[in-house]
């Protein structure tokens, strides 16, 4: 079980990994056409330092076994800033929008079952418990 929890773990990170990566690149290439090369650099780090921030304290909420509301909205600011700006910078075409549209979603969706591994909020269920309820008096 720990080696399939290890690879779902190992499999989100370098799937965030890549979708932030490649959306960086976009904020930097449409930072470039208002900014110098050198402010264009760090400008993405504008969108994806809060998102950064946050992940971390949802991961740290989720491990404690507390919620993160602020958190996770800011999380949701943040990718919803980086999908407007990269779509709003592509092509008119459907397939464009899409294309720069999807790797900031992904990196949402990869973080979210990233915390999945780590929360406990809804561990596992047995079928037993699911069909018959929770039985009282058992530890």
């Amino acid at each position: 079980m720990a080696i399939l929890i290890s690879t779902i773990a190992v499999c989100a990170l370098t799937m965030l990994y890549w979708s932030v990566s490649y959306s960086y690149s976009q904020l930097r290439d449409i930072a470039l056409l208002v900014v110098s090369e050198h402010l264009a650099r760090w400008w993405p780090l504008t969108v994806y330092g809060p998102w950064l921030l946050a992940g971390l304290s949802i991961l740290r909420a989720a491990v404690q076994n507390r919620t993160a509301r602020r958190s996770w909205a800011v999380m949701l600011l943040s990718s919803g800033t980086a999908v407007a700006l990269c779509i709003g910078q592509s092509g008119s075409s459907l397939l464009a929008m899409v294309i720069v549209g999807i790797p900031p979603i992904t990196a949402l969706v990869c973080f979210r079952e990233l915390v999945g591994q780590f929360s406990s909020k809804h561990g596992p269920r047995h079928a037993a418990d699911v069909l018959n309820g929770p039985k009282q008096g058992r530890p």
